[in-house]
């Protein structure tokens, strides 16, 4: 069942194009880690201390960030974990998951016996009852972008 929310992620996080939709700018996840090593409110030496990135590579990144794009990937999720919680209020993502559990959980009632649209759904809610705050940034990210795209029309 936890696959099943995966997957729904997963297809959250793909960039389809209908021909009628204008798709907002998400950042990447490299262009999220420029952003928070490039901040000059942030010390890198603190910055160290709360990834385990040495000093001396965040010195070269805010330097250089281009080479970012070599950087492993435990490197990025760490720079990723931060810049969520650098730039998201926590609060916010409370609210964007208690909106998201009172529709999910509607979508729920009315639709308990179809299996093949409840499995899936109910392991989204179970997934926003665990609040892991990372994903629900991400997810929240996703909806406020083509939230604020709709609201331009």
């Amino acid at each position: 069942m936890q696959r099943a929310a995966m997957n729904i992620i997963n297809e959250l996080n793909k960039r389809q194009i209908p021909p009628h939709m204008v798709m907002p700018h998400l950042l990447t996840d490299v262009e999220k880690a420029k952003r928070l090593v490039t901040d000059d409110n942030i010390k890198m030496s603190q910055l160290s201390k709360e990834t385990g990135i040495s000093t001396d590579d965040l010195n070269n990144y805010r330097k250089n960030p281009a080479t970012l794009k070599q950087a492993s990937n435990s490197t990025i999720n760490f720079l990723i974990t931060k810049y969520y919680e650098k730039y998201f209020n926590r609060n916010e993502i409370e609210k964007f998951r208690f909106m998201l559990i009172k529709t999910v959980l509607a979508y729920l009632k009315e639709n308990k016996n179809d299996t093949i649209d409840y499995d899936p759904v109910y392991e989204l809610y179970k997934l926003c009852q665990q609040a892991d705050w990372h994903r629900l940034a991400r997810m929240e990210e996703i909806w406020r972008a083509f939230y604020s795209v709709d609201n331009q029309r």
